[in-house]
């Protein structure tokens, strides 16, 4: 039996192959020429394949993400500090609220991100920490702010405050990352940060604050007839509808809200994901950034302002009780 000839290769020869020895299949590039990203974070959705980190730009909508803490080729603060700001939020912020020249003051500095990013913009910064952590952060409590920056200088004050007792950033007793949110503790505290940059930023100057909200998972265990019982009792801290009331009550307007999208171990973790689903609670899977511009006239406080952090809500008036006693008849 006469064997078919071989089928021809409809594809053709491939583009540099050379007419006596192309192959059907196409040849494996050189390895120099397989495009490789630059030296970055890794990329999440490619195993050990790192992430170029795009160019830093102004964010078009109020959902802000960017997939690595710091823009550019270098690093703004520091990779390794709890806590820390990722950079293209500051940088946005800078950008659209300030100009060249201009005072940007950041109470809680931890690394020094903010005063990267201003040196990178051509903006004048003074940083501020508890706990300074560089020779440019001035060691100062934000609560005290007007004693180290003139009244009504700075055109925009970036904080990321401790978010209550979330986090221990350090062994000083007067930190505010010591002080709970239940209680009331943390929103007095912060009210009095509020009150300082009311009295250091320039009519028409802006704040901006970036906090997360906070939820408090725990599993219990109790015996009840001989039989072991699980609850998950759940507590939701709202540190961002906090922040907002405060901020408005002492008189600051409110400019924008914006989400920006967390990164972290923790949300990429399947087994922490699962466990959200199977207990019945949300990760936290953004950061609020509320922005406020300080009018030239302060409007008066309101007479009772009422904290989300307050355990006891404002009881509503009670009504008067009805008289159960009949009308008398009237005579005919």
């Amino acid at each position: 039996m006469q064997k078919k000839p071989p089928r021809p290769d409809r594809r053709g020869p491939l583009p540099g192959d050379h007419p006596a020895t192309s192959s059907p299949r196409r040849p494996k590039p050189a390895a120099s020429a397989v495009p490789r990203d630059a030296p970055g974070i890794k990329n999440p959705y490619v195993r050990f394949r790192p992430l170029k980190r795009p160019p830093v730009q102004l964010h078009s909508s109020t959902l802000w993400d960017y997939p690595s803490q710091h823009y550019g080729s270098g690093s703004q603060g520091s990779q390794g500090y709890r806590g820390a700001t990722p950079s293209h939020v500051i940088w946005n912020v800078v950008e659209r609220t300030t100009k060249e020249g201009d005072l940007v003051v950041d109470p809680f500095c931890g690394s020094g991100t903010t005063i990267d990013v201003c040196r990178d913009l051509k903006r004048r910064c003074k940083g501020f920490d508890l706990v300074s952590s560089r020779d440019d952060i001035v060691r100062a409590d934000a609560r005290e702010l007007s004693q180290h920056v003139d009244k009504e200088t700075a055109h925009l004050v970036f904080f990321d405050p401790p978010y209550a007792d979330n986090l221990n950033y350090s062994d000083d007793p007067a930190c505010m990352g010591k002080l709970p949110f239940a209680g009331s503790a943390w929103s007095q505290a912060m009210g009095k940060v509020l009150d300082e940059l009311w009295t250091i930023t320039r009519p028409g100057g802006h704040i901006a604050g970036y906090v997360s909200d906070i939820l408090h998972v725990e599993h219990k265990k109790q015996k009840q007839g001989g039989r072991e019982l699980k609850s998950i009792e759940k507590e939701f801290q709202p540190l961002g509808l906090e922040l907002s009331n405060l901020a408005r009550a002492r008189g600051f307007v409110f400019v924008d809200h914006v989400c920006v999208v967390r990164r972290g171990k923790a949300l990429d973790d399947p087994r922490l994901r699962a466990r959200a689903v199977d207990d019945g609670f949300m990760l936290r899977g953004f950061s609020h950034l509320l922005i406020f511009q300080r009018p030239a006239t302060r409007a008066p406080l309101p007479a009772r302002a009422v904290t989300f952090a307050s355990k006891k809500a404002p009881t509503p008036p009670v009504p008067a009780p009805r008289s159960t006693r009949k009308p008398p008849r009237r005579r005919r």
